[in-house]
């Protein structure tokens, strides 16, 4: 089981995120745009959360997949697409356990947006098959990881090489599970796939006094 419980204390207890992130849409124009009909094209997302990014994709007409195992975040969001008369397949349950139970080769598309990242590394290793094996031959992934370097990195209770709890400053403090990802570590994790690129986006925050870096990558599965 890889679902940590501290996620339906942190969606109970705080509202998280409305909008998708540029990258996403960004790649969703980039490859999806000129796509007739668009609900022919199957995405999923992994760790879905409160639904800004299944909003987004459901709202352009893609059929979408949500997973996450905090059941008030999947309340959130059916009631967030609930507001446009949007539709989704959104189920509650522990990522592994479900992506395990996918059909091969049923979706066109993976997202993972900071989900794959809350995991040891053997386990979004696993994660990353999942995706790879219920892709349709020629389906994308888009992954957006913390970059080793981050904040927060290195402050907290280390399980593994990267891999912390508990972390004490920054945007993950109090969000569990994390791994900050080297771009070796992305590139192998995501071996599964060809034409795999790793993008590295900084920022900064709160005056200039947090920097992190995020890893964006993308890859295709084999026709």
């Amino acid at each position: 089981m890889s679902f940590d419980p501290v996620w339906e204390q942190i969606h109970t207890q705080r509202a998280w995120g409305r909008y998708p992130p540029v990258e996403l849409v960004r790649f969703v124009a980039t490859h999806y745009s000129g796509t007739v009909p668009r609900n022919s094209v199957r995405f999923l997302e992994a760790g879905c959360g409160a639904g800004a990014n299944v909003w987004y994709l459901a709202r352009e007409g893609f059929t979408v997949t949500g997973i996450d195992g905090s059941e008030t975040a999947i309340r959130r969001a059916r009631a967030y697409l609930e507001t446009e008369r949007l539709a989704a397949d959104l189920r509650v349950g522990d990522l592994t356990v479900v992506l395990a139970e996918l059909s091969d080769a049923s979706f066109d598309c993976v997202v993972d947006i900071g989900c794959y990242q809350c995991h040891r590394l053997g386990t979004a290793r696993t994660l990353v098959a999942h995706s790879a094996r219920i892709l349709r031959p020629g389906g994308r992934c888009i992954s957006l990881l913390h970059a080793r370097g981050s904040e927060g990195d290195g402050r907290g209770q280390e399980l593994e090489p990267g891999t912390y709890t508990h972390i004490e400053v920054g945007q993950l403090k109090g969000l569990g599970i994390n791994h900050f990802y080297t771009e070796e570590e992305a590139r192998e994790i995501f071996g599964p796939f060809s034409d795999v690129t790793v993008d590295v986006l900084t920022h900064t925050r709160r005056d200039q006094t947090e920097h992190y870096a995020h890893l964006l990558v993308t890859g295709r599965k084999d026709a």
